[in-house]
């Protein structure tokens, strides 16, 4: 079998202390992206993306020479995929390259990047330097549209927060510097994608939880001032919100935050609607709800920040995030600062 998995990841979940089952259960809503019941099978490309989602098993068991079969037809399917020596060799030269956009040197990071867009073997690098020549292209466009100076080097940077921040300093007293913040904005959205909200009741041993799930993804270089917000609207007219703020956001990968209130904070009410906002200083980037409306939470109509504490230590708060808290998960709406 050695032979066959060489170049992807074969991973098996299983649970059996009935004790543990809370624990397995809200794990795999908050991982994985779709629902598994032990024993659960699927594969993995080193960068941690699923190789064939047609070969997953879920709640049955699998021999060893099923396995060896399914990995066989993946390599068939998939054709080789790179050496070990090569795909250090490869994601090496990626680094440089992004090293080189964060340092201004757009002409040598395109250089750099070209070959590895052009690989065939599906190892993931090839769609990675594939968004950064498409980052390069829109900031180097965009350079082009700002003030000359501060602004426009943050921007062939690749620094677009720092830029934006800039810009939102000057522009209560210049007009120009309000629309090239706005240009920036448009940069920045485009480049990030939340996915619609997940949510999930659950009873375990007798206890409901409301299992809210934020998942989205960022072709920018790294960045700071990412601020995750996560609420939920009850039918009785109350917002229980909590955010928290990420720096060294990494690149070109699936982050995931999420919240599990018990039903005892609902207080007898009903969920109305769940949304998920991100933001960077005081711009937001994206925002999904469940459902269209409701959509006015109570803590947007007058500034109170609803409790009861939604990240408090007695619930379940997920985060998978490529990134540095900082600080704490907070309460109530998130503040808007920069």
């Amino acid at each position: 079998m050695a032979k066959e998995s060489h170049q992807s990841v074969f991973v098996l979940l299983h649970q059996t202390r009935e004790d543990c089952k809370p624990s397995y259960a809200l794990l795999t809503r908050e991982y994985l992206p779709e629902d598994f019941f032990h024993p659960a099978y699927f594969f993995l490309r080193p960068d941690g993306t699923e190789v064939d989602t047609e070969n997953r098993h879920c709640h049955e068991a699998l021999a060893a020479k099923q396995m060896v079969d399914i990995l066989k037809d993946i390599r068939k399917a998939w054709g080789p995929g790179l050496s070990e020596a090569d795909y250090a060799k490869h994601k090496a030269a990626l680094a440089a390259a992004e090293k080189l956009i964060a340092d201004g040197d757009g002409p040598a990071a395109r250089a750099a990047l070209k070959p590895l867009a052009a690989l065939k073997a599906r190892c993931g690098l090839a769609d990675r330097a594939k968004a950064c020549l498409r980052f390069l292209d829109a900031v180097e466009a965009l350079a082009k549209e700002l003030p000359a100076g501060e602004v426009a080097e943050r921007a062939r940077r690749g620094d677009l927060a720092g830029a934006l921040r800039e810009l939102r300093r000057r522009a209560s007293t210049d007009e120009a510097s309000q629309a090239a913040a706005g240009r920036v904005i448009e940069v920045l959205r485009s480049f990030v994608k939340l996915a619609p909200v997940r949510y999930e009741p659950l009873v375990l041993t007798g206890v409901s939880y409301h299992y809210l799930r934020a998942e989205w993804s960022t072709d920018l270089p790294a960045f700071s001032g990412l601020a995750v917000e996560l609420g939920y609207l009850t039918d009785d007219g109350r917002a229980l919100l909590g955010f928290g703020t990420f720096d060294d956001v990494a690149p070109f990968r699936r982050h995931r935050a999420a919240a599990s209130l018990t039903g005892g904070f609902l207080r007898g009410a009903r969920v109305a609607n769940l949304r998920v906002r991100l933001f960077i200083g005081d711009v937001l980037l994206a925002e999904t709800l469940l459902k269209p409306a409701p959509s006015e939470f109570p803590a947007e109509v007058d500034g109170v920040r609803s409790g009861p504490d939604l990240l408090s230590p007695n619930e379940t708060l997920g985060t998978y995030v490529r990134g540095r808290l900082r600080g704490e998960w907070g309460v109530g709406g998130y503040p808007g600062r920069w």
